[in-house]
C-alpha cells in the first residue's frame, strides 16, 4: 500500500482478471478510510496483515512509528472488519524487547476484529545483529510454543507458529477458520484427519488439499481415540476452512524417492538447520536402507546468527557442509540440495548456479 501507485496497479490487476482473488500483503500504513473502501471495490480480495503490535508503545518499538502512524494503523484493522474485507493477521515475535503481555494482546485484538488466522514468526537475527537483538533461539522457540498452545484455546480463529516445530507427517488439523464449512461440519483443533474422501493422506500438505477439492468432501477424524465421520460440500473456488501446519508436499516426496532409487550409491542429501526433522521423517517414510541415503544439516555461515532456513543459504553453505561431511564418511554417489535455496533458474540469492557444486565436488547434483 505504500507504493504511490498501489491503487492504479491493483485496478489494472483487476481489469485483466476480474473474478481472481487478490492478495495483498501490508504491514497496515496508510490503511485508512479512503483505503479500506477501495480494497472494498476491488473485491475478491484479501489482506495479509503484518501488524506486529496493536500498542503504540509496541509499534514505536517495533515499527519506528508515530503517533499519527501508530494509531491509524491499529484502526486499520477495525476498519477490515467492518468493510467485512477478508483478513489473515500476523506478528513477528519480540517478546523480549515489548514483553509477552503486548504480543498477547496484538493477538486478541487482531482476533476480535476478524482475522481468519494469525502467524506468530519467531524472530531471526544474524550475526552482526546488536546485543539487545539477540537471545536463545531454543529457549525462546520454547516460550513461544508454550505461548501458542495457551493463545490459541483463548481466541476464536487458528493461531500458528512459524516455524512449526513439527518432527512428523501426522495430518492434524491446526485449527479451523470460524464459519467455515468445515467449522460447520464439526472439525476442530487437534483432530487427526484419517481418510478424506477415501484417501488416507500421507502427510499435513497431502490431507489439506484433499479437504479443499470443489464437491462432496467425506472424511474420517480420530478426536482422542473416538472416530468420526464429517461431510460438507465445498463450492469451485472455496476453502475448506482447514487449517493445517505445512509439513512436506508428496509429489516432492515422489520426485526425490524416484531420484534416490534410480542410483546404487550413496545419496547425501544437504539439509537446511530448520527442516531437517521433517526431512528425517520423510526419509523413514521412504524406507530406503540406511547406507543408501545420509543426511547433513547446513550452517548458515553468510548470515549466521539464528538463521537457519533454506531459504537463505547459498551454494557456498552448502559445499561447507559437503566438506564436512567427505572428511568423515567419504564420497557420496549423489547429492541432493534444497529446492528453497534456488531461484526458478537454479541460481542462490549471492547468483550462484547449482551446478557450481558439481565442478566443485566431481559429483553429480539434483535439486529435490
Amino acid at each position: 500500500m505504500s507504493h504511490p501507485e498501489f491503487g492504479e496497479i491493483i485496478r489494472l490487476v483487476r481489469q485483466k482478471f476480474p473474478r481472481t482473488l487478490i492478495s495483498v500483503t501490508t504491514n497496515g500504513h496508510r490503511l485508512d478510510y479512503r483505503m479500506a473502501g477501495f480494497l472494498k471495490e476491488m473485491a475478491p480480495l484479501e489482506i495479509n496483515l503484518s501488524l506486529n503490535s496493536a500498542s503504540m508503545e509496541g509499534r514505536a518499538a517495533l515499527m519506528g512509528d508515530d503517533r499519527c502512524t501508530a494509531e491509524q494503523t491499529i484502526h486499520g484493522v477495525k476498519l477490515l472488519h467492518s468493510y467485512q474485507i477478508p483478513f489473515h493477521g500476523s506478528i513477528v515475535a519480540m517478546p523480549h524487547l515489548v514483553g509477552w503481555e503486548d504480543m498477547a494482546g496484538t493477538i486478541r485484538y487482531l482476533a476480535e476484529n476478524g482475522a481468519l488466522t494469525i502467524r506468530a514468526f519467531m524472530a531471526g537475527y544474524s550475526q552482526k545483529a546488536s546485543p539487545e537483538l539477540r537471545f536463545d533461539p531454543s529457549g525462546m522457540y520454547r516460550q513461544l510454543a508454550s505461548f501458542r498452545a495457551e493463545m490459541a484455546g483463548k481466541i476464536s480463529c487458528p493461531l500458528l507458529l512459524e516455524p512449526p516445530g513439527i518432527s512428523d507427517l501426522t495430518p492434524v488439523v491446526a485449527g479451523v477458520i470460524k464459519g467455515s464449512k468445515a467449522a460447520g461440519a464439526g472439525i476442530r483443533r487437534g483432530d487427526l484427519v484419517c481418510k478424506a474422501n477415501d484417501l488416507v493422506p500421507r502427510s499435513r500438505v497431502e490431507a489439506w488439499h484433499c479437504l479443499q477439492q470443489p464437491g462432496p468432501i467425506h472424511a474420517l477424524i480420530n478426536r482422542q481415540g473416538s472416530l468420526m465421520p464429517v461431510h460438507w460440500q465445498n463450492e469451485r473456488g472455496e476453502k475448506s476452512g482447514v487449517v493445517m501446519e505445512y509439513d512436506f508436499d508428496m509429489d516432492r516426496m515422489e520426485a526425490m524417492y524416484r531420484i534416490i532409487g534410480s542410483g546404487s550409491g550413496t545419496v547425501l542429501l544437504l539439509s537446511s538447520e530448520l527442516g531437517i526433522d521433517i526431512v528425517r521423517a520423510v526419509l523413514q517414510f521412504m524406507n530406503f536402507p540406511d547406507r543408501q541415503i545420509r543426511i547433513q544439516p547446513v550452517k548458515n555461515r553468510l548470515f549466521g546468527g539464528s538463521i537457519g532456513a533454506a531459504g537463505l543459504l547459498t551454494v557456498e553453505d552448502l559445499f561447507a557442509a559437503y566438506q564436512e561431511y567427505h572428511a568423515g564418511q567419504g564420497r557420496p554417489h549423489l547429492i541432493m540440495v534444497p529446492r528453497e535455496a534456488f531461484d526458478y533458474q537454479g541460481y542462490d540469492l549471492m547468483g550462484r548456479p547449482f551446478w557450481e557444486l558439481e565442478e566443485r565436488t566431481g559429483i553429480q547434483v539434483t535439486v529435490g
